[in-house]
Parts: structure tokens; sequence; C-alpha cells
């Protein structure tokens, strides 16, 4: 079901960031900023989820590209969005902390990025348009064009779902 294809860039003062993710990037999320919702509260849960995560589960079919004490970078899948307000309530729990996260959302026909720390709020989000994704009748299939060509080439990450 994941269908967003993230790259997520931490940076900073790492050291307690690191300990409550303690190596199991499979529940980086919850083991970072915690649900706390009522059992059995659908409603109650999802609200939960938007406010905390912006994304509906932990992250999945990762791949790290670097984990050292200076910078962890990685990149995943998660459903439906990129983790935004995730990144947004590490930096108030992990102060000196910056998070990056670069994303697809091919089905959902968004791309962007995010970069939040002390003082830094960078976010770019982009339309799927015009000549970001071109038929080719020989092929018959869609190909990459424009500037989202660029944007994935540069930034090393899928299309997602």
């Amino acid at each position: 079901m994941p269908n967003c294809c993230n790259r997520i860039i931490i940076e900073g003062d790492l050291n307690k960031i690191k300990q409550d993710i303690n190596e199991d990037f499979d529940n980086m999320f919850s083991n970072t900023i915690p649900l706390n919702f009522k059992k059995g509260d659908i409603v109650s849960y999802f609200n939960e989820i938007d406010n905390k995560w912006s994304t509906e589960s932990n992250p999945c079919e990762i791949e790290m590209i670097s984990n050292t004490s200076e910078k962890i970078e990685m990149t995943c899948q998660t459903v439906c969005c990129p983790p935004q307000n995730w990144a947004k309530n590490c930096i108030i729990k992990y102060k000196g902390t910056i998070i990056t996260i670069i994303y697809c959302e091919i089905g959902c026909e968004f791309y962007g990025k995010l970069k939040v720390g002390k003082g830094i709020r960078v976010s770019k989000q982009y339309a799927i348009q015009g000549e970001d994704l071109l038929y080719d009748e020989y092929e018959e299939k869609y190909v990459l064009g424009g500037h989202l060509k660029q944007f994935i080439e540069k930034n090393e990450i899928g299309l997602g779902g």
C-alpha cells in the first residue's frame, strides 16, 4: 500500500533521536513521535496520525544511505503522503535537529521538498503537470520530462504510486 517515495535526511544534534530510534528504523515514527489515541476510536486514530505524522504508518522499504554520528539518510516509502508533520514535531522534541524530506507521489500528482530546523522552514511542493509526464506513443507508456525529471534525477528518489 505505501506509495509515496521519500528521501529523509536528519542532521544536527542526533544523540537523543538516535537513542529513541534505537536502530529500529521500521518503527522510526512511532519510536520518536508516539501516537496517543483512544483504542477503537477510528476518528481519534486518524486525527492523531494526521497531526503527528501526516502519513498512516511507519516507513517501509527502507534503504539506508548513511547512519553516522553526523547524519542519518535513507530512502523509504510511506502511505499516501510524506511525513511532514513527523518532521515538524521532531524538531520541537529534538532541539538542534534539522530534517529534510524530499518526496514524490505520482499517483496524487505532487512532489516536493521540506526542510525544517531551528530558524529553518523551507517548503516547496509542485503539482505534476504539462511536460512532467509525456506519453511516448511508440513505447506506449509515459516517460518523465520537464521539472519532474530534473527533480527525480537530482534527488535520486522514486516516483511513488
